[in-house]
């Protein structure tokens, strides 16, 4: 199973750095702002992500943590490649069992593997063309199906 990558060292730093970028984004103009200028390229060095948006963490507290915020920008982007059925099954059955961080990472990575919209496979399952009530096992196996339909 794939699992994101992480320099947990690193954690109190993305979090303290995004953290201050809330802050000020809260109490400061935000346009020409040299100090998240300043943490919006800190945190690029420190993620490895050039395309990094401190905008991106404006509000975070609305919908996440913290700590959830900066292990995601942490992580690496998702890297295409075949997955194997077997895979994508192992990863769907286990998704919900994940921190939010992981589940949102992995959801991006069958997403990208697949070129499917697995969040609305997982969380909208009527949408897809299964029941509201449609297990995990049937979601993987209808993503499994549609992913070898699309190829």
């Amino acid at each position: 199973m794939e699992y994101p990558k992480i320099d947990l060292e690193k954690l109190p730093t993305v979090m303290d750095l995004i953290e201050k970028a809330g802050e000020l984004m809260e109490t400061q103009a935000i346009e020409n702002n040299k100090e998240l200028q300043d943490i919006e390229k800190e945190l690029q060095t420190l993620t490895g992500k050039s395309d990094l948006s401190v905008l991106d963490f404006n509000y975070y507290w609305a919908s996440e943590s913290l700590e959830t915020v900066a292990k995601k920008a942490l992580f690496e982007k998702p890297q295409k490649r075949v997955l194997q059925p077997k895979e994508i099954k192992e990863m769907v059955l286990h998704i919900l069992e994940q921190e939010e961080a992981v589940m949102d990472w992995q959801l991006e990575f069958l997403e990208v593997c697949t070129e499917l919209p697995i969040t609305d496979y997982i969380f909208y399952p009527d949408d897809m063309g299964l029941s509201m009530e449609a297990t995990l096992e049937e979601i993987a196996e209808k993503i499994i199906l549609d992913c070898q339909a699309e190829q």
